[in-house]
């Protein structure tokens, strides 16, 4: 199954949005200052597939992670409201566990990388819109260490 995800994740075409100016130095910076970094990676309606378009976010945090090898983090995953209350935690789950995937392929040992999927539960913004719904289907990344 690992391995299906991680193929698809290689094989996905680009959508039309892409998670422009995340640094190395931003997700730094938010990972010492705050404790924790929120991601886009612009999942589709249901899918666990990081869209291509945002594999430099993955880049930047996997450099981060290369140059503070003593530092472990959670992926916590969010989805929006749509689907049910069981079927957001377990696709925020997935998605999760796709992150750490992704992580794992760029050279982050897999033992660093705790993951959570927390469903809709912690909403930052209205999932009656479009945007709101992009906005809380975001992932965490949580300074642990």
């Amino acid at each position: 199954m690992l391995r299906k995800f991680l193929f698809m994740l290689l094989l996905l075409p680009a959508l039309a949005f892409a998670s422009d100016g995340v640094t190395a130095s931003g997700i730094s910076d938010g990972l010492n200052n705050k404790g924790r970094v929120t991601l886009y990676f612009n999942f589709d309606t249901g899918s666990v597939y990081v869209d291509s378009s945002c594999f430099h976010i993955l880049d930047k945090l996997a450099e981060v992670m290369k140059r503070r090898p003593d530092m472990k983090i959670s992926v916590q995953a969010h989805t929006d409201t749509l689907g049910t209350p069981e079927g957001r935690v377990k696709l925020s789950t997935a998605r999760a566990e796709v992150i750490k995937s992704a992580l794992m392929m760029r050279g982050i040992d897999d033992g660093r990388i705790a993951v959570k999927g927390l469903g809709s539960a912690h909403p930052i913004a209205d999932n009656a819109t479009k945007t709101g719904r992009f906005k809380n289907s975001r992932v965490d990344i949580v300074a642990l260490k």
